[in-house]
């Protein structure tokens, strides 16, 4: 796949390219190509193609829990692109592992739009929703004469209508945050503790690249919901979030 040319100053002064690290990566330097995006990533933040890249690199390098993990942040930027759904896929055959957690019954709505996209239908929904209230009592109030927009049907359609888009958008908004608790093992086997304390007793093992839900953190560890019944404590060296701002 062609991509774009992107270039940033490393910190050696040398100049360091998506192309010159998409041809690491061609050539199986992995190492390599991995340093090579993750430096890209710090500079200049993250984008689809770098964090799609990095799951790709991840996997051939054998950690499909980072593998898994990076195409979960590309999806968020990118819902539904044909790509992510086939790296998702083929992640989970090579770790022998299923989505083990339910789907929200709106995901399929929030998936049609990225959560900035949706952010911004909010605001603007709710910013013409406002207007459209509020705007013909002031210049009635103004003028001192009744503003026949206000009673008219084309005003109530466009509330109902801003009423509507507010309310999807809202509820598309609300799933993308209940998507950002959660996150992926990244290492071998992660051990499940009592409490966020290397020293707590162990409730078992949890394995490479499955997705647990946060509920808390601490200490450098995280509370993680493996299960309606099972949850415990789980070291931040051996899991990561999908959104690690969040925590």
């Amino acid at each position: 796949m062609a991509l774009s040319l992107l270039s940033i100053g490393s910190a050696n002064g040398q100049t360091l390219s998506l192309e010159s690290a998409n041809l690491l990566y061609i050539d199986k330097n992995y190492p390599a190509a991995l340093e090579a995006y993750q430096q890209i990533l710090t500079t200049e933040g993250p984008s689809f193609e770098i964090l799609k890249n990095i799951s790709n690199t991840y996997y051939h390098l054998g950690q499909l829990g980072n593998a898994r993990l990076f195409i979960e942040r590309a999806n968020l930027l990118r819902p539904n692109h044909p790509d992510i759904r086939n790296n998702m896929r083929v992640i989970l055959e090579e770790a022998g592992l299923e989505e083990n957690q339910p789907q929200l019954l709106l995901t399929p709505l929030a998936n049609l739009l990225s959560a900035s996209a949706w952010g911004m239908f909010l605001l603007s929904a709710v910013i013409f929703f406002c207007l459209l209230w509020v705007l013909p009592i002031y210049l009635g109030q103004q003028t001192g004469t009744p503003s026949t927009f206000r009673k008219s049907f084309a005003r109530r359609a466009l509330l109902i209508v801003a009423s509507i888009v507010v309310i999807v958008s809202g509820l598309a908004v609300w799933t993308y945050q209940q998507k950002l608790d959660y996150g992926f093992i990244i290492v071998g086997e992660a051990t499940l503790r009592q409490s966020p304390f290397e020293q707590a007793d162990s409730r078992g093992t949890v394995g490479e690249g499955y997705k647990v839900r946060i509920l808390d953190s601490h200490n450098g560890f995280f509370l993680c919901q493996i299960s309606e019944e099972n949850q415990g404590w789980i070291s931040a060296n051996e899991f990561s979030p999908v959104i690690e701002s969040r925590w």
